[in-house]
């Protein structure tokens, strides 16, 4: 399984930009250390600041993440495998590699932000409660 892994990041290496690059890295990073599946509508609102441009989020996805991420049918990002998310943990041979104290960190300031917004208590009376809410709130 590691030469393939190693050939679908070798496939991340060709992307250019640094948006591009930011984006597929900040995508691995939430794929990999969650504690549960994003829907995409949460994942996209919880990387908002990350990338603010991106028009088709689920097409920018599946062709920056050299194929380690998948949308399934429900629309949840998920991992291809357990053994491709110990291998974003534990590669030590460059990108694409998951630092796993960054990416937790990454994810408790967003799930701190979402919280903290400006106007959050009027959106829960009003039952408009932003996508990413659940998450932050429960993990």
């Amino acid at each position: 399984m590691e030469a393939l892994y190693d050939r679908m990041a070798e496939s991340m290496d060709e992307i250019t930009g640094d948006t591009d690059r930011r984006l597929a890295a900040n995508t691995l990073a939430w794929a990999t250390c969650s504690l549960r599946l994003l829907t995409m509508a949460e994942l996209s609102q919880a990387m908002e600041k990350d990338a603010p441009q991106i028009l088709d989020f689920q097409k920018s996805i599946d062709t920056l993440c050299g194929g380690f991420v998948v949308i399934d049918s429900g629309g949840k990002v998920a991992m291809i495998h357990q053994t491709a998310r110990e291998y974003l943990l534990s590669n030590q041979n460059g990108p694409p590699r998951v630092d796993r104290r960054a990416a937790h960190g990454q994810i408790f300031l967003r799930c701190m932000q979402c919280l903290m917004m400006s106007g959050l208590r009027g959106k829960i009376g009003r039952n408009q409660m932003p996508e990413f809410f659940d998450y932050a709130s429960t993990s």
